[in-house]
């Protein structure tokens, strides 16, 4: 009896992995995410969007379901999305902060997505991996989170944090709130001058003392 329950369970794994492809529930949570909001013909480039995702999420260390969501967020997954600002893309990148990360074709689905994804990185570790504050930098450049010591007071931002965090929480089953207080007590304690420049980017020179 013992013989067929174990033939069983390994035959109910395996059907599991083979639909799966061998990803991981996170990965498959994803691949799911991806395939029910990209359509028409970028439906052929899919894979490839998530490869680009999951991969560059594995470089940085950052969850690829935050990444997705902020894509969704960013261009409704349109490779060739332009914003009135100039921003570019999947992850809507401008051209002076694709430059900084390396990007080389700003249009090109690896790229853009690697280049969003490293600059994100960037934003959590000066926020101390607060994901709120991260996505606020993003938006708005670390230099206006830095100044108004929090998420800075402008609707597009607010906004944009509140639908990236739903999307996040209500799709992946997270629980990430926006909790300001301590980001500022870390800015009373470490910044005791900083001088802004190109903020929109996220460009900042500090001077710590």
């Amino acid at each position: 009896m013992k013989k067929i329950l174990l033939v069983i369970m390994f035959i109910l794994s395996a059907v599991t992995f083979s639909n799966n492809n061998g990803r991981s529930d996170v990965e498959q949570r994803v691949y799911d995410f991806i395939k029910s909001r990209v359509t028409g013909p970028a439906k052929l480039d899919m894979e490839e969007i998530y490869e680009a995702v999951i991969n560059s999420s594995k470089e940085f260390d950052v969850d690829p379901q935050l990444i997705v969501a902020i894509i969704h967020h960013e261009s409704g997954f349109d490779q060739f999305a332009e914003s009135p600002a100039g921003a570019i893309g999947f992850m809507q990148l401008m051209p002076g902060t694709a430059k900084s990360m390396g990007v080389k074709d700003i249009y090109g689905i690896s790229d853009n997505i690697r280049g969003g994804v490293k600059y994100f990185k960037q934003c959590l570790n000066k926020t101390k991996n607060d994901i709120p504050l991260a996505l606020a930098s993003y938006n708005a450049g670390l230099g206006s989170v830095l100044k108004y010591k929090g998420i800075p007071p402008f609707k597009e931002t607010r906004n944009y944090v509140d639908k990236v965090l739903t999307t996040y929480n209500k799709k992946f089953g997270e629980n990430v709130l926006v909790n300001e207080v301590e980001f500022k007590k870390e800015i009373n304690a470490v910044f005791s001058e900083i001088a802004f420049t190109n903020a929109d980017e996220g460009e900042i020179w500090v001077m710590i003392f």
